[in-house]
Formats: C-alpha cells, sequence, structure tokens
C-alpha cells in the first residue's frame, strides 16, 4: 500500500497524526490523501503452497506422499502436471546443487559432509555441486534437462551456452534424449571449436541432429580448386594414395613424394579428395 500527496512530506517518521499535521500546516485544512490499493492476483498456472507441505497445481492436490488427481481429468490436463513435474525434478536437481556447493565454499564442508548430514549419496550431491559449480547460473537453459547438462559441464562456457542452445532446440523438436546428445557430442569431436559451432548451426537450419548427418565434415570445407593430376586419373591412382595413408610416421605422411604435415584441414582436404575420386 503507497500513500501519494500534492506536496512532498519532509523526511522524518510517519504517524497518522504526523501525516495529518503536517498537510495542514500549510492550508490550514485537511487535504485528501490518495490511498494506492494493490490486489495480489496468485498467477493460475503456478503451484500453491497449502500448508503442511501440501500443494495445489489447478485441479490437482500434492501431499508429500500422494497426488489428488480430479476423474474427470482430461489428456491435456495430464501431460500439463507432467511437464510440470519434470520440470520441478529438473530444478530441484539445480537447487540441490547450488545449495550444496554455499556450504562447502562458505563452511569448507566436503560433499560427502553435506550428503551424510542431509541423507543423500556422496556421488549425487559430488556430481550436483560440480555441474552447478562449473555450469553459471546465467546461461543455464531452463529448457535442458539437468541430465544433458551434464555432458557439457567440463567444456568452456561459450561452447556450454552452444551446446545448451542446440540441445534446447532437439528438445522441444524431437524430445532429444541424453544417451542421443552425447551422440551428437561425439559426432563432431574430431572438430575445433569453430568447426563445431558450425555445425550445430548447420545441425540447427536444417533440423537434422549431428550424428545422424551422414558424411560429417566441417561445411566451410570444400574441395580444393587445384587437385594433383594423380588422383584426378581414377580409381587406381585414389586407392594407392590411401595405401600411401598407411605411411603416416611421427604425424607425418607420405602421398607418393612430398611429405605432408598432419594438420588439421590440409589432411582433411586430401582424404576428401580421394574419397570422392574413389566413388
Amino acid at each position: 500500500m503507497g500513500y501519494r500527496g500534492k506536496q512532498r512530506l519532509d523526511a522524518k517518521p510517519l504517524s497518522l497524526m504526523g501525516l495529518t499535521d503536517s498537510l495542514i500546516e500549510e492550508t490550514g485544512e485537511p487535504e485528501i490523501v490518495e490511498k494506492e490499493v494493490i490486489v495480489y492476483q496468485p498467477d493460475p498456472n503456478a503451484l500453491i503452497p497449502l500448508g503442511d507441505g501440501n500443494f495445489a497445481y489447478k485441479r490437482f492436490e500434492m501431499s508429500p506422499t500422494v497426488m489428488l488427481l480430479p476423474e474427470d481429468a482430461s489428456g491435456e490436463e495430464w501431460e500439463e502436471v507432467g511437464d510440470l513435474l519434470k520440470s520441478l525434478d529438473n530444478a530441484v536437481s539445480w537447487w540441490v546443487g547450488d545449495w550444496a556447493l554455499f556450504a562447502m565454499h562458505h563452511w569448507n564442508w566436503t560433499a560427502a559432509r553435506v550428503a551424510e548430514a542431509f541423507d543423500y549419496a556422496p556421488s549425487t550431491i559430488e556430481v550436483y555441486a560440480s555441474v552447478c559449480g562449473s555450469i553459471s547460473g546465467f546461461i543455464r537453459n531452463k529448457a535442458v534437462f539437468f541430465s544433458h547438462s551434464v555432458w557439457i559441464a567440463k567444456l568452456q562456457e561459450p561452447m556450454q551456452k552452444a551446446w545448451l542452445d542446440y540441445a534446447a532446440f532437439f528438445i522441444h523438436k524431437q524430445k532429444l534424449k541424453v544417451a542421443e546428445f552425447k551422440q551428437d557430442i561425439q559426432a563432431v569431436g574430431q572438430y575445433t571449436d569453430d568447426e563445431k559451432l558450425d555445425w550445430m548451426q548447420y545441425a540447427i537450419q536444417n533440423g537434422m541432429r549431428l550424428s545422424q548427418i551422414k558424411d560429417l565434415k566441417p561445411p566451410s570445407l570444400s574441395p580444393p580448386e587445384s587437385l594433383p593430376q594423380r588422383v584426378i586419373k581414377g580409381k587406381k591412382t585414389a586407392r594407392r594414395e590411401w595405401k600411401a595413408l598407411e605411411g603416416f610416421v611421427d604425424g607425418k605422411i607420405t602421398l607418393n613424394g612430398p611429405q605432408v604435415q598432419e594438420k588439421g584441414r590440409a589432411l582433411i582436404e586430401w582424404i576428401q579428395a580421394l574419397m570422392e575420386a574413389s566413388e
């Protein structure tokens, strides 16, 4: 509740009498004081606490041990509650991790001590705290489950953000499972971060998960404009080139003569050209 008057009141402790006196001083008569009343309207989609550990969500009621569902609940209502429960389950993982980290940082508690004090499995607290300590709250994505986030916790923040955006897209589009997310991460494991970012953008634009893309190679790469003539001549020569790859020694390969350093694009372009020539 707030008070608004035509004149600014002096900065002093207010009482009902003090307020009245302040308004009368200038005019010699009482002044009407406007009152602004704010009426709280609960969010119709909110989980409402009922006390004693009980909650209500629309037509559903939950106690610590029971959920009461109306007999005439529709399929849409049932799915909506399922989404709520999943989001709460996901949120609790982040809450527990941040809660455990607080004790570990402020009071030097170990994960094992937190687990023992509150009857958690030590491994649970260790994982939750580790992931929460590695992924900033500023980039966490509510559309991505904690179990997905575990797999990118050790990456640098820009790559964490990119993978979270990727996961959010495919969770929404294809209900991306944790095992599938792990496959997608592994599918581009051999590439640089810049190439991974290119691939993630390509996958999102085409609505195709990384592990579903055949002949995965950096989108920016294209066959060299000029290839050695021995590659262009045909399959037999190409097979000899493939055989030459067996000469790989100490980071170098021999391609019928000159040595080529195994440095990213040069090697990839050679292999790509050989594959195309052998088709």
